[in-house]
Formats: C-alpha cells, sequence, structure tokens
C-alpha cells in the first residue's frame, strides 16, 4: 500500500512515526495510523513560477 521497504516500515517503527500490533511475527498497521502518518508529513504544492 504505502509502497516502500521492509526496512523502511522498520526505520518507521523504531522512530515511533508509526504504530503498529504485533502478533507472533507477523506485523499489522491501521489506516488511521497510515493516514496519521500521511497527514503528518503532507507538503502543500509549490505555486508555479509564471
Amino acid at each position: 500500500m504505502l509502497k516502500v521497504s521492509p526496512r523502511t516500515l522498520q526505520n518507521w517503527r523504531d522512530e515511533g512515526l508509526i504504530g503498529f500490533s504485533q502478533v507472533d511475527r507477523k506485523i499489522y498497521y491501521s489506516r488511521a495510523d497510515i493516514g496519521l502518518l500521511l497527514q503528518n508529513h503532507y507538503n502543500k504544492p509549490f505555486k508555479a513560477a509564471a
């Protein structure tokens, strides 16, 4: 869904950027946590020079 590597997801978890749940060795992310991550790192579009 995010099209990032497993290592990137691990880094984000380690840095506390995204919440997760773990059952045995499987890691799950809620849609709300993914949305929050994207919202917190949103960049407004730049105005094009005329």
